[in-house]
């Protein structure tokens, strides 16, 4: 499943997805990235790490980053209906931030979770310092 571009003389492995529904949600992103310029990131739902890769790939450009995704990588009742293998949707979603992580020109810290937001996110919330995450709700 995975494919290689040669760039520059240079053979590299590209990422491997099997959707694309983040695609059209790309310029919104950059834009955010690029205005807000932030250091530490929360991902609630991360799949095969398209989302997560796009904003490694922007956000780590300039900058060191701190990613932090949850996910159960059990899918939900969508994926059973579709009979998707969610332990191949995880090793893509670990191949494609690996890549990513290893192509930044930065130093890139992504912090996995696997199981739910609900009992991940107080967690994180409780351990690390008080303001760590900063969340705009409108």
């Amino acid at each position: 499943m995975n494919s290689f571009n040669n760039k520059g003389g240079v053979l590299t492995q590209s990422y491997s997805y099997t959707n694309d529904w983040f695609v059209g949600h790309q310029p919104v992103w950059a834009t955010l990235l690029r205005e807000t310029k932030p250091k530490k990131i929360l991902e609630i739902g991360s799949y095969e790490g398209r989302s997560s890769c796009f904003i490694i790939d922007h956000a780590g450009q300039n900058q060191d980053i701190e990613l932090h995704c949850i996910d159960t990588w059990c899918g939900g009742i969508e994926h059973k209906n579709l009979q998707i293998n969610m332990s191949e949707v995880e090793n893509r979603f670990d191949q494609n931030t690996k890549l990513s992580i290893k192509n930044s020109p930065n130093n890139i810290y992504l912090h996995k979770y696997k199981g739910l937001s609900g009992v991940f996110l107080p967690k994180i919330l409780t351990e690390v310092s008080q303001g760590y995450f900063r969340f705009n709700l409108h």
